[in-house]
């Protein structure tokens, strides 16, 4: 049960074997929703979810790279369409949650790296390495209040107060301020607009 503060999370999205980390970010942003893979997400999502959660998306070998509103709890996988259920069945095996896109970023993983280094006080990579393994972090809202400024200090943006509260940025022509995506939509992460090749199938 949430113990009455404001928890964020940072989800950590990994390599399958249907398809990549990156991928699989993609069309869980696309469908705005994030799944949960394992019980212990799950469950610590429910325990510590709160009405005015937000979460980051850590893609493994690229960074930080979106950050959204949760707008649902906890959802069991068959609340989703048939096609939905069977395209996302590896990462909703354990539920899932609605999501409203409010941000996309364009970060390196040694800039996110550092940063969840610095906000999370780890004292060494194999400890950051073992928190971002169980693919998903717990943050506090001044973690997450950090994060967001470290992140639109790199990309010079200046909607992190819209971000800090939960809402959308402005639309904005840059592409490193694409913000809305939907199922029909192109994905912010393509190779063509950010430079982002696929990750490998090992990554």
């Amino acid at each position: 049960m949430s113990d009455g503060r404001v928890s964020h999370f940072l989800f950590i999205s990994g390599a399958l074997r249907e398809r990549t980390s990156l991928a699989s970010a993609e069309l869980q942003l696309a469908h705005e929703l994030w799944g949960l893979r394992t019980a212990l997400i799950r469950d610590n999502l429910g325990a510590y979810l709160t009405d005015h959660s937000c979460g980051l998306v850590y893609v493994l070998k690229l960074g930080i790279c979106a950050g959204f509103k949760i707008v649902s709890g906890v959802l069991p996988p068959h609340s989703l369409d048939e096609f939905t259920r069977d395209e996302l069945r590896a990462e909703t095996r354990y539920g899932l949650v609605r999501i409203k896109p409010l941000q996309t970023w364009k970060t390196t993983a040694e800039e996110s790296l550092t940063l969840l280094h610095q906000v999370l006080a780890v004292p060494d990579q194999t400890e950051l390495a073992r928190r971002l393994n169980l693919g998903m972090h717990r943050l506090t809202q001044e973690q997450y209040e950090a994060l967001v400024k470290a992140l639109a200090r790199i990309i010079h943006s200046p909607y992190a107060a819209e971000l800090l509260n939960g809402r959308q940025a402005p639309q904005q022509t840059q592409r490193s301020e694409l913000l809305r995506y939907g199922r029909s939509a192109k994905c912010p992460w393509d190779t063509q607009s950010y430079g982002y090749g696929l990750c490998p199938k090992d990554i």
